[in-house]
């Protein structure tokens, strides 16, 4: 997840299964906080992030799918600077942070400063929610965003057949193409009934292979969302457990 050019990163350890947050700023290379956690360190997660806040969320108990509490973080220091245990977050739209509350059995709305946590309208006209939830949503903002699309090993070889002499082997892949780069990540079928994993950045119409990362050596089945593009810069998840940025150069 990015936002203001810095990026979120979260990590689970396999064993405890304590959720850890960090974030980078991207331009600069520069890592902000490492390894953030709520006093919850375990059911925990984000809800959204906007100017300058992470607003985490936790749940009431582990087999319960439905948030509880806002729990608001300054996203270039990693410092908590509110809470709200008993509100579930709504959205957040011109500065002002919609959530809900159970009393006595009844859910109903209030509404927040979303940098202060104080409550500005404890009892809205429910119209009024309505519009501004519906306008929120129509709101989000995905444009600097690119998601690969799925393709096969002959989708592969049709795109470039030169780099990919093998695509017979290839059993999925994923890609995101630029104006100058091709990116993709590939699944080779092995002999065992496994799959190696490689990202792989070509320039397109030619021949030459800008970059190649191993991903995983060996896997069972099919991994999806290996990478993403934001703006010029491509995330790569390898293994599971490390991270790799690259600033693309060129036509994006």
């Amino acid at each position: 997840m990015v936002s203001g050019g810095c990026l979120i990163i979260e990590e689970r350890d396999r064993t405890s299964r304590e959720g850890f947050f960090s974030c980078v700023n991207l331009s600069a290379w520069e890592v902000l906080f490492r390894d953030f956690q709520l006093s919850d360190r375990h059911w925990t997660g984000i809800e959204a992030i906007t100017d300058g806040i992470i607003y985490f969320f936790t749940y009431p108990q582990p087999d319960m799918p439905y948030h509880k509490g806002v729990y608001a973080v300054d996203l270039l220091t990693g410092k908590l600077l509110w809470q709200h245990e008993e509100f579930t977050f709504g959205w957040i739209r011109n500065g002002q942070l919609f959530a809900t509350v159970e009393e006595h059995g009844i859910t109903r709305y209030i509404i927040l400063d979303s940098r202060t946590g104080v409550v500005i309208n404890p009892s809205p006209d429910p119209v009024t929610v309505e519009a501004e939830r519906t306008t929120g949503e129509q709101s989000e903002d995905y444009s600097d965003y690119r998601f690969p699309v799925q393709t096969d090993g002959k989708g592969l070889g049709g795109f470039l057949p030169e780099v990919f002499p093998d695509a017979t082997t290839i059993a999925l892949a994923e890609y995101v193409q630029t104006e100058d780069i091709f990116l993709c990540a590939v699944h080779r079928a092995r002999t065992t009934g496994s799959y190696e994993v490689e990202f792989l950045a070509v320039e397109n119409g030619g021949k030459k292979k800008l970059l190649s990362v191993p991903l995983h050596q060996e896997v069972k089945g099919f991994i999806a969302d290996l990478f993403f593009v934001w703006k010029e810069y491509v995330i790569i998840i390898q293994e599971k457990t490390s991270l790799g940025i690259y600033r693309l150069t060129g036509r994006i």
